[in-house]
């Protein structure tokens, strides 16, 4: 893909647009960072080679890791638990530090883009609760899928409601008029991804118990 993007995307784009989709030149002196799945940390979005694929660097890097928690589980679910929760609240404290001490404001294209916007949007300690909510609700799945249980019908529309609001909450939770202040974006970088997870967790739990919606 790489070969293909550098030597034969040049050849195939033209037009009035075509600069907004040849920017090859970047992986003359980055092509690396793609191969080794770090262009979501080194260099800059301006400067990255590929720079659409960089959540597949973070995904690459959440995956090199998920063994180690696979193997917590499987030897100790209640050791897998508290270590997995150490990391989460590690990731994101890191994140509110990180959104506070830089003074990184909400809506962007409000408040406007500084130098550490790209580094707090693609870091992959601010994007990793998902992952790991998924990798619980993979073995708690897992470990209770034998017994087959059955919630009550009121439990899936509590969840569904639940589910949709908190979705269109992170969705257009940032469509305002005004900078949302350093609190709410300290919220909102924080728990957004996370809150994400749980409710795809639960889109996910719902099919496999065969609730409705």
């Amino acid at each position: 893909m790489l070969l293909l993007y550098m030597f034969i995307m040049p050849h195939l784009v033209w037009g009035p647009r075509a600069p907004f989709f040849a920017d090859q030149h970047k992986c003359k002196n980055y092509w690396w960072t793609t191969l080794l799945f770090i262009n979501n940390i080194y260099p800059a979005m301006n400067e990255t080679c590929m720079a659409w694929t960089w959540y597949l660097s973070n995904d690459m890097q959440y995956f090199v890791i998920s063994p180690v928690f696979i193997y917590a589980f499987c030897r100790n679910s209640l050791v897998a638990l508290g270590l997995l929760s150490l990391f989460l609240s590690i990731c994101m404290g890191a994140t509110v530090l990180l959104v506070a001490c830089v003074n990184y404001t909400l809506p962007v294209w409000i408040a406007g883009r500084k130098p550490v916007t790209d580094l707090i949007y693609r870091a992959p300690f601010v994007r990793i609760s998902p992952y790991l909510v998924g990798l619980v609700a993979g073995f708690v799945l897992f470990k209770i899928k034998a017994s087959k249980p059955t919630l009550p019908r009121t439990a899936f529309f509590l969840g569904w409601l639940l589910a949709s609001g908190v979705t269109m909450t992170i969705l257009f939770g940032t469509n305002v008029q005004k900078p949302m202040g350093i609190v709410g974006s300290v919220l909102f970088e924080t728990f957004s991804h996370f809150s994400w997870g749980i409710c795809l967790t639960w889109v996910v739990t719902a099919c496999e118990f065969g609730g409705p919606g």
